[in-house]
């Protein structure tokens, strides 16, 4: 059982409405569940996964880890949103959910596209050649990375 600190304020369906009209999205339902329940907030034990990830100059693949930190309150997406995307650090349409311990950011992406509700690793010490951060899809949908989390005392 997940549990969380530090979350934010109560949030109602009409909280994401706002939200999604102001970044032009809309969250999945298993999301929406998650932070009805939570509104983000630092989890009580220790959140890892593992995925492979691509160095993209040498091509090649590598075992990666990460943590979660803290998920990101609904009232923080779109300044955390905005700041990525005018920076050209994450596409538009990929929304910061999470972060972990060294600063970079877990992202869903709600952009129509192939990828749609995948959820996506977004590495800010490797970029690609025009300089945004390198993204890995970790897991296909919120509910799938929420599964894949391990949890350690």
């Amino acid at each position: 059982m997940l549990i969380l600190k530090e979350s934010g304020n109560k949030l109602n369906e009409d909280s994401f409405k706002k939200i999604e009209k102001k970044l032009g999205i809309q969250f999945p339902q298993d999301y929406i569940n998650f932070m009805l329940e939570h509104n983000g907030g630092r989890p009580i034990k220790s959140l890892s996964y593992s995925f492979q990830e691509k160095d993209p100059e040498t091509n090649k693949y590598f075992d990666n880890n990460s943590d979660i930190y803290s998920f990101n309150k609904l009232e923080d997406i779109p300044t955390f949103y905005d700041n990525l995307v005018s920076s050209e650090l994450i596409p538009n349409f990929y929304c910061p959910i999470a972060d972990d311990s060294c600063g970079n950011e877990v992202l869903l992406c709600l952009d129509q596209s192939k990828h749609h509700e995948n959820i996506f690793f977004a590495d800010h010490e490797l970029c690609d050649k025009d300089e945004h951060w390198v993204l890995v899809k970790v897991a296909d949908s919120f509910s799938h990375f929420l599964n894949i989390l391990n949890e350690k005392d």
